[in-house]
């Protein structure tokens, strides 16, 4: 029995995988049964499904589609496949990330890049994952002032509110990342450095108000 599995997903998408079913002559078969248990990082039992909850394609061949929650706890998810044919139990598990949603938009980071359709959309994603990992890294840094020298714990990921200057920073850091793995040159790209200028000024900014809440800007 041998699976596709998407490795990156994020909360409230849909895990979608093709299952294939095969016997010692690499024949297709249909199972008797088919036992599906979905587990979070934390090893709880997300959901069990049966053959009932799978669409069949063709022989041997089923298709698992189960929507991940919107509140999906990041991590190394798993499903294990229980199948039953003519009295033999046959069972494997598979593993599956998933990410926090990333800040930015892709619509964005794609004009940014000068792609106009959706044929990188996956490695754009990737960038955006990225992006996002280094941006809530900096977020979970303890801050000082620099007037006064006193450290602030600041809010950490995931934010309560995502102000729009993250978003922006995102786009930059993403669309800098994607053109800089796709270029020759080797200096740091421009949208990098804007990218890491604004979270710079974001973060003092951040830190240096008296009521510790978040600046609001633009």
């Amino acid at each position: 029995m041998t699976t596709r599995t998407e490795k990156k997903l994020h909360p409230s998408d849909t895990l979608n995988e093709m299952l294939y079913f095969k016997d010692e002559d690499d024949e297709y078969f249909d199972p008797t049964s088919i036992d599906i248990t979905i587990k979070t990082p934390s090893g709880s039992t997300e959901e069990t499904l049966d053959i009932d909850d799978l669409s069949q394609e063709d022989t041997g061949q089923w298709i698992l589609a189960h929507d991940l929650p919107s509140d999906a706890e990041t991590g190394t998810w798993s499903y294990t496949v229980k199948a039953i044919y003519s009295g033999v139990t046959n069972s494997e598990t598979f593993l599956f990330s998933v990410n926090p949603m990333p800040y930015g938009s892709l619509s964005v980071v794609r004009d940014l890049c000068g792609i106009t359709d959706d044929n990188y959309d996956y490695s754009l994603q990737n960038c955006m994952d990225l992006a996002t990992a280094e941006i809530n890294d900096a977020l979970t840094q303890k801050q000082t002032s620099s007037e006064d020298k006193i450290e602030y714990d600041t809010e950490s990921p995931p934010l309560s509110s995502v102000p729009d200057i993250i978003h922006t920073v995102a786009n930059y850091l993403a669309s800098g990342i994607y053109l800089q793995r796709n270029s020759p040159e080797e200096k740091e790209h421009p949208f990098i450095t804007r990218a890491t200028s604004l979270l710079g000024g974001y973060m003092s900014k951040r830190v240096n108000r008296e009521n510790r809440e978040l600046p609001k800007l633009i």
